[in-house]
């Protein structure tokens, strides 16, 4: 693998993140869901092995969250969370060639990765204050 080829999949697969702030019992907690993208090529071709023929790459980013509570500036509470999200594309060619531009494709897709950060982090509260309010119990017993 070439390092170009690491480093458009690491600029593809830089985490994204979403920050709220709650007040949960009297204290304020700050809490950070962080995406995290994997990205998978594959080359298909249309073609027996043995002729030459066209290419394509096809490609999926795998999109999971993970949340990170802190309190007082300390990290405490970390879950990474059920469910992701699959963006899947292809293009002409072979996968090592449109190694850039498929991570231009990726980051095309930020909005829409923003965007389910802040549905899986809304349909996470009632989970992340159970959490909250059990690590709060074992920490008084």
């Amino acid at each position: 693998m070439s390092i170009a080829f690491l480093m458009a999949m690491a600029a593809a697969s830089a985490p994204l993140s979403h920050t709220v702030s709650i007040d949960h019992g009297g204290s304020p907690l700050a809490v950070t869901y962080t995406a995290e993208v994997k990205t998978r090529m594959h080359t298909v071709s249309m073609v027996p092995p043995t002729r030459i023929g066209p290419e394509r790459c096809r490609w999926t980013a795998v999109v999971t969250v993970e949340r990170d509570v802190q309190a007082g500036g300390k990290s405490g509470l970390n879950r990474a969370l059920p469910g992701e999200k699959e963006i899947r594309g292809d293009r002409a060619g072979n996968c090592h060639a449109g190694r850039k531009a498929i991570g231009r494709e990726i980051e095309a897709k930020t909005a829409s990765i923003q965007s389910y950060l802040r549905q899986v982090a809304a349909e996470d509260r009632p989970a992340l204050l159970a959490d909250i309010d059990t690590a709060r119990a074992l920490a008084l017993n």
